[in-house]
């Protein structure tokens, strides 16, 4: 069904005809040295974003374990809600940033923004994500406390699994558009929300063609206007409200092999401590805390299925880290220097992003290539090998750790 924002988003494009150069970093195939799109040998990658309030502490293990069990990395937010197991200033919030899995902040307390920047200083806590619960408005000026990504329930996808995907050309990039339906984003129910409406229609008509490309296939980007600028990222919450009900429906293998075969990334918006009735509204669909027996037959083979792909298909990381991969694939820059016998090339990227999976590839009959950070002197040591995902080209790559569950 076509939706008002659906029609008044797509007359913002105006006459001009959407072409695969605009979105698809297929070209980088062509070039002698590109930043690959993921860290080798993946094609993909997948985060579970959680929003534990309300989690009962042995369901939040319990759910942790069958991920931890399969190889399966996820993170963990924090929040001020007394019921979180995770809350900030507990144990395990602290355990948690040890491991590297404490992916972000669910929500604020009452004295907003600021309070909860006093908080977490308090508590010795950055989280990278403010991951909902108040809208990005209300939570920019947690910028200032070290959060780098934001994103809310406005910005949750109802029906496009995944984003940043590798169309084959313009014809296959425009039937997947025309499916497309801008009025998908946010649910009912929704806990704060960025009403993206109100955005497009602030910003200047210039600005309206990216920003409605953005949506449709950045899986992260700067959106105007708001406190500041702030980098948001979309998350796919399937028809209804998340819960660990619909883990199995968000994780369905036709899904999984979408997102391979376009090399995508997408980050599932989901609440493990919740259970619900299916296919029901806000009103009639008897949310309640999951119990142990929750994680069932349909969530396990829905894992196992990941856990399968996630070998060397789709990279299953915490959020964090993810959306840390893509900020760094968005802003890093290349120079190339070639010589007959040896390539030099110098990767520019913020200090704030990590460098782990760093991954460039290369024409398969170039020369030795020695591969610096702006700013160092001594090359990375990286391996080469050839890439499975580019025909005829190699990949110079520094490896990707994961982390698993911690026993906590």
């Amino acid at each position: 069904m076509t939706t008002v924002q659906d029609l008044l988003f797509r007359a913002g494009l105006g006459r001009r005809p959407l072409d695969i150069s605009e979105l698809s970093p297929a070209g980088n195939a062509a070039q002698d040295v590109a930043l690959r799109a993921y860290p080798f040998p993946f094609r993909a990658m997948l985060a579970i974003c959680d929003d534990s309030r309300g989690t009962d502490p042995a369901v939040f293990e319990a759910t942790r374990a069958a991920f931890g069990y399969r190889g399966l990395e996820i993170g963990a937010c924090t929040s001020f809600a007394e019921d979180d197991p995770c809350a900030v200033g507990s144990a395990r919030a602290g355990a948690l940033k040890a491991a590297g899995l404490l992916d972000g902040l669910v929500g604020l307390p009452c004295g907003g923004a600021d309070e909860a920047a006093a908080q977490l200083a308090a508590a010795g806590l950055i989280p990278p994500v403010f991951a909902g619960g108040a809208s990005v408005a209300e939570a920019a000026p947690l910028t200032a406390a070290g959060i780098r990504f934001f994103t809310d329930d406005g910005l949750s996808g109802r029906t496009k699994f995944g984003d940043a995907l590798s169309f084959r050309h313009t014809g296959e990039l425009r039937r997947k558009f025309a499916q497309f339906d801008f009025g998908q984003f946010g649910f009912a129910g929704a806990e704060g929300a960025t009403d993206l409406r109100a955005v497009f229609e602030a910003i200047a008509p210039t600005a309206q063609r990216a920003f409605l490309l953005n949506l449709f296939d950045a899986p992260l980007f700067t959106l105007l206007p708001t406190t500041d600028e702030n980098t948001v990222f979309k998350r796919f919450s399937g028809p209804q409200r998340p819960s660990l009900s619909t883990l199995s429906l968000q994780l369905r293998s036709q899904f999984l092999t979408q997102l391979e075969t376009l090399g995508g990334a997408v980050i599932i918006q989901q609440r493990l401590g919740d259970e619900a009735l299916i296919g029901l509204g806000p009103s009639r669909e008897r949310r309640r805390p999951a119990g142990l027996d929750a994680l069932g037959l349909h969530e396990a083979l829905a894992l196992d299925d990941l856990a399968e792909r996630a070998g060397d298909r789709i990279l299953v990381a915490a959020t964090a880290r993810v959306l840390g991969w893509l900020e760094l694939r968005r802003r890093a820059v290349l120079t190339i220097e070639k010589q007959p016998d040896r390539w030099r090339v110098e990767v520019a990227v913020p200090l704030s992003l990590e460098r782990e999976g760093l991954a460039l590839t290369v024409r398969s009959d170039a020369p030795p290539v020695d591969v610096t950070v702006a700013g160092t002197a001594n090359p990375l040591a990286m391996a080469r090998q050839p890439d499975p995902a580019s025909p005829g080209r190699d990949c110079l790559y520094l490896e990707w750790s994961k982390r698993l569950w911690p026993s906590l």
